[in-house]
C-alpha cells in the first residue's frame, strides 16, 4: 500500500483530507 501512496501522491490527498477531518469530528465529539 505504501508503495502505491508514493506513486499517487494526487490520489492519496484526498483521502488524507478525509482522516483529517474523521479525526476532527471524533476529537470534537
Amino acid at each position: 500500500m505504501k508503495v502505491v501512496l508514493i506513486k499517487s501522491p494526487k490520489f492519496l490527498a484526498p483521502i488524507l483530507r478525509l482522516m483529517f477531518k474523521i479525526d476532527k469530528v471524533k476529537s470534537e465529539t
